[in-house]
């Protein structure tokens, strides 16, 4: 869900989250200094204090206190792992691309003065993004809770056998699954793991959740979209010794036979800063190498 183009957000302080290498250092300060010469105060994350000793500095959690917007310069693995505290304090995120891949931090690096330009004057809009949250039970005791922007995957270790899960949408028995595992993604992450394990690519503006198994073994189980709303409950069948749920890639929570995962909606959305020439469909075409004749009338 997208605000409409031209949103008021009132920008006074900008926390910063970066990738930890030294070759970004120079650059990035140049940024930052900018920022501060526009009138904003900018705080640095304290891991790469040492990359911009001219900027103040303040652990994590004190950027999402704050700080009005967040600013994730790197890859989508470093917006990922901002994202989920960043949908709990309400904070938007603006990505701007030092990475590889970049479909959510979709700004290239030097046009991040633009995009920030646009942030200070209003000419953006807020991109909603749903989020997941998955809830491990084991016995009578919740043993984790996350939440997650891209996917929950229940997947195997290498010298794990097949696993047999039984799945459950909204109090109802759907099937057994006997796969190498299981994802339930947002759309957001529909072009992640998912798209890589068969799954279909679901449009950002769509609130629903892909579930998709691994490697299955039998031919009639296919990726199901389900709405939003669902409530999945997974059950671990079988005696499986190495089995996990990783939540976008960077949690994980080993498994136990008798474990209940449940992945429901979270209560949060992650807010994600465009400016207005984003154009979701040019994204997709440009990462998938979806030219054609198509890209050539542009």
């Amino acid at each position: 869900m997208s605000s409409d183009f031209g949103c008021a957000l009132s920008i006074k302080r900008i926390g910063v989250i970066c990738r930890p290498q030294a070759e970004f250092g120079h650059p990035v300060t140049d940024l930052l200094v900018w920022i501060q010469h526009q009138g904003r105060s900018v705080l640095v994350e304290r891991g790469v204090a040492s990359l911009f000793p001219a900027i103040p500095a303040a652990p994590r959690p004190e950027l999402f206190a704050e700080c009005d917007a967040i600013l994730v310069l790197g890859g989508d693995g470093t917006l990922l792992g901002a994202a989920r505290e960043a949908a709990v304090a309400g904070i938007p995120l603006l990505g701007i691309n030092l990475g590889s891949l970049g479909f959510l931090t979709g700004t290239p690096f030097p046009e991040a003065r633009t995009a920030l330009t646009h942030l200070f004057t209003g000419e953006v809009r807020l991109d909603e993004r749903l989020l997941l949250e998955s809830e491990v039970v084991r016995g009578p005791t919740t043993v984790a809770r996350y939440h997650c922007l891209n996917d929950a995957v229940i997947n195997k270790g290498a010298l794990a056998r097949i696993a047999s899960i039984d799945v459950a949408v909204d109090g109802r028995p759907l099937t057994t699954f006997r796969a190498d595992g299981l994802i339930l993604a947002t759309p957001t992450g529909s072009t992640a793991y998912c798209m890589a394990a068969g799954g279909p690519i679901l449009t950002p503006g769509i609130d629903c959740i892909a579930l998709v198994p691994i490697c299955p073994h039998t031919l009639t189980h296919r990726p199901l979209v389900l709405s939003a709303d669902a409530v999945v409950e997974i059950a671990l069948r079988a005696d499986h010794q190495d089995l996990h749920l990783t939540l976008d890639g960077q949690e994980v929570v080993h498994l136990q036979t008798g474990d209940r995962i449940t992945v429901r909606r979270s209560p949060h959305r992650v807010q994600l800063i465009h400016d207005g020439g984003y154009d979701y469909y040019a994204v997709l075409r440009a990462k998938l190498g979806w030219g054609g004749d198509l890209a050539g009338r542009e």
